[in-house]
């Protein structure tokens, strides 16, 4: 019976903590490509949605909505990730939709 009880709590916190790592891991990876296209845009804007797609490692580059905006003095990206729960638990608590990541960077032209 106490092994049980410990048991669910135990899994319950490892499972919640392999949610939060899947999370912060995708928000990393979303930044960083974010960095990465503006990086690229300063070069030749053209490469903006190239070198996003290039970074979104682990992740599913059709999934992800990549907004960049090139002026004469700067280079703005946005990329935003639908992030979806795996855990029915959290799913039940955040809702089926997930949430939306964003990650999001502008880089000074010289």
């Amino acid at each position: 019976m106490e092994f049980a009880l410990s048991a669910s709590v135990i899994l319950l916190l490892v499972i919640g903590m392999i949610e939060f790592t899947r999370a912060i891991y995708t928000a990393s990876v979303v930044q960083a490509a974010a960095q990465e296209g503006a990086r690229a845009g300063i070069v030749d804007p053209a490469e903006i949605n190239e070198a996003v797609t290039r970074r979104m490692v682990g992740l599913d580059p059709d999934r992800a909505i990549i907004r960049s905006t090139v002026r004469d003095d700067s280079v703005q990206v946005e990329v935003i990730y639908p992030y979806e729960f795996i855990t029915p638990f959290i799913t039940g608590v955040m809702g089926a939709d997930g949430v939306q990541l964003r990650g999001d960077t502008r880089m000074i032209v010289y």
